[in-house]
């Protein structure tokens, strides 16, 4: 018979629990050999550790350099092991499972690879254990049981008949499950507590019967010093602030929230604006969400799509708490860093490109930069005494009326009429974050204004217009070539200018892709949270608006002319 010699990774309390149980299959005669322990700690190489060497580090090198059949983690944290088994696979090894001789198995059990089961331990009939499972010492799993991947059941846990744990769980020592009970993914559940009730996962629970005192799910909107101290970790924009969620949230009569999910070294924050699905459709008490207006990308912290995966079964939960159907996300062109893992969670849909010009670049690059018909616009703007002024906010009211004379002549949909208080609004709460750039004809009127947003390394446009008798000089062009400049000048490496209408390549999109040769995709991200009540809000929808045609892609459905 031959012997599977197997490296313990991990050589602390756990890995040498996980040793000593191989140590005692090998004397009991099973065809086992545990050769020796990995670990990080590369101080230890060498140690003997129960008569067994700590050989080197845990790394596809040192694994390669040892002669061995499989590796069992024996690592005690659920999200290392969940992180460490993922890189096992990527490099081709073999898990083994090591279960104490005095452990009792039913017949009809089934016990993933990776396992660890302790002494005392009892499955019965029927239990099916997951991978990379921790059972420890005298825990017990009643009949029909399904405890999965990277749970760990501490000593003296006991579960009863036809319990469900999910991924990533932790039970503390003594801790109780009623038969029947339901147990969500990563949830922390405290000593001694008793589960008498389903729990949706993704929090931490205590006492008999248990209750909740901590989620791994948090809406930071009343925490604004989380929330900044969250920001400081990652690259962000104008859109990631409290001050600008909130503005927006007020402009549109929604609740504004901002989830934010962390386990360990893993994070994903999003903001969102909450409203109450169509009232018209008789569905009362359910929500959808959206990030409020511009390039809100959720912020990520995953280095792998496992990990990704994680956060987004959390962020389902959340909103599946609050009852919120769908989520529907801009993408924001400078943050696409995981635009393929999120493909596997939703529908992406790439709307067109927009124009960004890189600030970094020099005044000359700029210039060349720019198409001919635009410089000898330009020309001609300085020629006639046309002029830029940065932040004169005097003319904020100049503004606000050239905005909405512009709107109104282009035909522009109710979306972008914002009311005078936004605007006030967002003065008032970005602060030097906003900039008013306006260009002035000679006698100092108005000729055209925009808003930018500057914050951290880019700039955005934000709104814009020109004045109804400056059509034919074309004084905007003037504003971004002025705006380019500045921020230039100013430290930032960004300036976006957005795209075309819904992203069409049209006008719109040609006037501002004569300021740069730079582009990148914008891309929205759905998702649906509650797929039950999205289909019956849809067949709803589609009830009272027979004679409708739905765009293609329109989402979610049963908003469309439904309000």
């Amino acid at each position: 018979m031959s012997v599977n010699r197997i490296i313990v990774l991990g050589s602390g309390g756990h890995g040498r629990v996980v040793a000593d149980t191989l140590l005692k299959m090998q004397a009991a005669g099973e065809p086992v050999e545990p050769i020796g322990f990995l670990d990080d700690d590369v101080s230890r190489k060498g140690e003997l550790i129960l008569g067994l060497p700590v050989l080197g580090a845990i790394n596809r090198e040192d694994l390669a350099s040892i002669e061995h059949e499989g590796v069992i983690i024996g690592i005690g944290s659920n999200w290392l092991r969940f992180i460490l088994a993922h890189k096992l696979k990527q490099w081709g090894e073999t898990s083994f499972s090591a279960i104490h001789p005095s452990a009792i198995i039913g017949n009809g059990t089934e016990i993933g690879t990776g396992t660890l089961v302790g002494p005392g331990v009892v499955i019965n009939t029927g239990a099916r254990i997951g991978e990379h499972v921790i059972l420890n010492t005298s825990s017990s799993v009643d009949h029909d049981c399904i405890v999965s991947d990277f749970s760990h059941l501490c000593p003296g846990v006991h579960l009863g008949g036809d319990v469900r744990i999910g991924e990533g769980v932790m039970c503390g020592i003594g801790s109780s499950l009623l038969p029947q009970s339901r147990l969500g993914p990563w949830t922390v559940l405290g000593a001694g507590s008793v589960v008498i009730r389903p729990i949706r996962g993704f929090e931490v629970r205590v006492g008999a019967p248990s209750r909740r005192t901590n989620n791994l799910v948090h809406d930071l909107t009343a925490d604004t010093a989380t929330w900044r101290d969250l920001l400081s970790r990652h690259p962000h924009d104008v859109y990631h602030l409290p001050a600008y969620l909130e503005t927006c949230a007020r402009e549109e009569q929604a609740r504004s929230m901002a989830l934010h999910v962390e386990i360990e070294d893993t994070e994903i924050f999003l903001p969102l604006l909450v409203k109450q699905v169509p009232r018209t459709l008789g569905l009362r008490d359910y929500w959808d969400a959206a990030t409020p207006y511009g390039f809100p990308s959720p912020l990520i912290k995953a280095e792998t799509p496992e990990r990704l995966r994680v956060l987004f079964d959390a962020l389902t939960l959340a909103c599946q708490e609050q009852r919120i159907v769908t989520l529907f996300i801009r993408l924001h062109p400078c943050f696409m860093d995981h635009l393929a893992a999120l493909k596997e969670h939703g529908q992406m849909v790439m709307h067109g490109p927009t124009v960004l010009i890189h600030l970094e670049e020099t005044p000359e690059q700029h210039w060349a930069q720019t198409r001919t018909r635009h410089r000898r616009s330009l020309q001609k703007l300085d020629k006639a005494g046309f002029t830029v002024r940065i932040d004169d906010w005097s003319q904020f009211d100049a503004f606000k009326d050239v905005y909405r004379a512009t709107m109104e002549r282009i035909g522009a949909t109710q979306y972008y009429f914002f009311s005078t208080g936004y605007f006030c609004d967002l003065k008032q709460s970005l602060g030097d974050a906003l900039h008013l750039v306006s260009v002035h004809a000679p006698d100092g009127t108005v000729a055209a204004a925009g808003l930018f947003t500057h914050v951290g390394e880019i700039v955005q446009y934000h709104l814009g217009g020109t004045a109804e008798g400056f059509l034919q000089q074309a004084p905007s062009k003037l504003m971004i070539h002025g705006a380019r400049a500045w921020f230039r000048e100013h430290g930032a490496r960004i300036l976006n200018l957005g795209g075309g209408l819904g992203g069409a390549q049209d006008d719109l999109f040609q006037f501002k892709r004569g300021f740069s040769e730079h582009t990148a995709d914008f891309w929205t991200f759905r998702l649906v949270t509650d797929a039950a009540a999205c289909e019956e809000l849809d067949r709803r929808h589609a009830d009272l608006h027979r004679e409708l045609e739905m765009p293609c892609g329109y989402f979610p459905r049963y908003r469309y002319h439904c309000s």
